[in-house]
């Protein structure tokens, strides 16, 4: 090859180098990707979060659907999945060639050099990696795994998230319950108060019945006042996590059943979001080593040089070579390196075995405690049914004299008390359910239309009354 052909031949080496160092435009932003993501995961869309706004009764579903559009919770998992992405384009970068631009001034100079090699001067450098002990490789591969863990663990935290959102919306409309049940008795008890006095002015009543009549409404004033607090707190801390206003109008609608039997429970096990995320990690895990052996291995290379300006020129303007490099000594780094990697492989098995351990725990507990409250809210719902026919009882023979106004504010009580009780059953029982649901992964992406008509059915419901 004549000099002028191979200095040819090496700029358009350089050139096509330099074409190839660019940085590689990527298609929409960031947060237009993760937008888009977290409505794959979540099944929330902006039409859903539009209709929240327009109601006047927010469902579980809404709350949640605020919540995920307009809060940072999920957008701050979103941001790992991103994470994952970009260091599969620097796994990518890694195999692609380097290209610089290299200059050097000597102090002081002569007008032979400083030093025979040395010169100011201005070059174009290249270095395109061959083989480098199959890093660059088992990094790109591994990047594979973390963004398919990133993506289940996206999956499963969205799951955990309705879960959390449930608990602060389910809490608020057990305390508005509870209150609700109080002020009625309360008015009950003062509205009777005049009877009960008129009876203590003919003698047929005592003043102490009075006295502890009052002692019961201040008791049932003071249990208000705490829950009027209470709720005052249940509500910020819903509308911290929703974004929604913490005077807004909430209504709990009822999910239907779980039609898989106990022992198809074990089966759900493996479509875990968080079981996923862990075999991921483990494979990713396992390509890090593979990346920490090869810094044993040679590394071979092909690089260029081209020099663009040099005082007193002196040689061709370019070169090519060969490289390749063994490491003999490195001061134990590659190997400590290797013993980190084991390290973190042997954990992220630890983990998956501890992922499935609990999993299995999870699905089970939560089928039991929604399977027990199914039976203590109909327990509840029968007591009820007894304290109603026990309060009209005692009415029938209050109205005959049979029975003193004590009688029936004892039996007032108990009414109230069952109403509570069954009240608060029915609710934990519908947060059960939502436990059970994602415990199995019933929620996932599309799959939150479940709780979508139940919110619809509610909605209707509600207008209907």
């Amino acid at each position: 090859m004549s000099p002028s052909t191979g200095k040819k031949f090496a700029v358009l080496m350089l050139g096509l180098l330099l074409i190839f160092s660019f940085p590689i435009p990527t298609n929409g932003d960031d947060r237009g990707k993760i937008a888009k993501l977290l409505e794959e995961v979540t099944g929330i869309t902006d039409a859903d979060v539009i209709k929240a706004r327009e109601r006047s009764v927010l469902t579980l579903f809404d709350v949640y659907a605020l919540a995920v559009k307009k809060t940072e919770a999920m957008a701050i998992e979103g941001e790992k999945y991103v994470q994952a992405e970009t260091r599969r384009s620097q796994a990518i970068g890694a195999m692609l060639p380097r290209v610089s631009l290299r200059a050097t001034k000597i102090f002081p100079e002569t007008e032979s050099g400083t030093y025979t090699s040395s010169k100011t001067l201005v070059s174009l450098y290249a270095r395109q990696p061959i083989i480098t002990g199959l890093q660059e490789w088992y990094s790109y591969k591994g990047s594979q795994y973390e963004i398919r863990q990133r993506r289940y663990e996206l999956f499963h935290n969205a799951g955990l998230f309705l879960l959390e959102v449930a608990q602060y919306f389910y809490r608020v409309l057990q305390i508005e319950q509870t209150l609700k049940d109080k002020e009625e008795i309360i008015a009950l008890y003062k509205k009777t108060m005049d009877e009960l006095r008129r009876r203590v002015r003919v003698g047929r009543s005592r003043q102490t019945e009075v006295l502890r009549v009052n002692t019961e409404i201040f008791k049932l004033e003071a249990d208000i006042k705490s829950l009027q607090k209470e709720l005052e707190s249940a509500r910020m801390a819903l509308s911290a996590i929703s974004s929604i206003s913490p005077q807004s109008i909430l209504k709990g609608g009822e999910l239907s059943g779980f039609d898989r039997s106990p022992e198809k429970l074990k089966n759900l096990m493996r479509d875990r979001w968080d079981i996923r995320a862990a075999r991921e990690e483990v494979r990713f895990a396992e390509t890090r080593l593979r990346v920490e052996q090869g810094g044993h291995l040679p590394n071979i290379y092909l690089e260029g040089h081209y020099r663009i300006y040099q005082r007193d020129k002196t040689g061709r303007d370019y070169y090519g070579a060969l490289g390749a490099e063994l490491p003999l000594f490195s001061g134990g780094i590659v190997s400590a390196r290797i013993r980190e990697a084991e390290s973190a492989r042997r954990q992220a098995e630890l983990r998956l075995s501890r992922t499935k351990r609990t999993a299995e725990t999870d699905i089970r507990d939560a089928y039991q405690r929604w399977e027990s409250t199914q039976e203590e809210m109909e327990a509840y719902k029968n007591a009820l049914v007894t304290a109603e026919r026990n309060y009209r009882a005692i009415m029938r023979e209050y109205r005959l004299n049979l029975v003193t106004i004590l009688d029936v504010f004892t039996a007032l009580t108990s009414l109230y008390n069952a109403r509570e009780d069954y009240e608060t059953i029915r609710l934990q029982n519908s947060l059960n359910r939502i436990r059970l649901g994602v415990a199995v992964s019933e929620f996932s992406g599309s799959d939150i239309q479940r709780l979508r008509g139940r919110s619809e059915q509610t909605i209707k419901a509600e207008k209907s009354r």
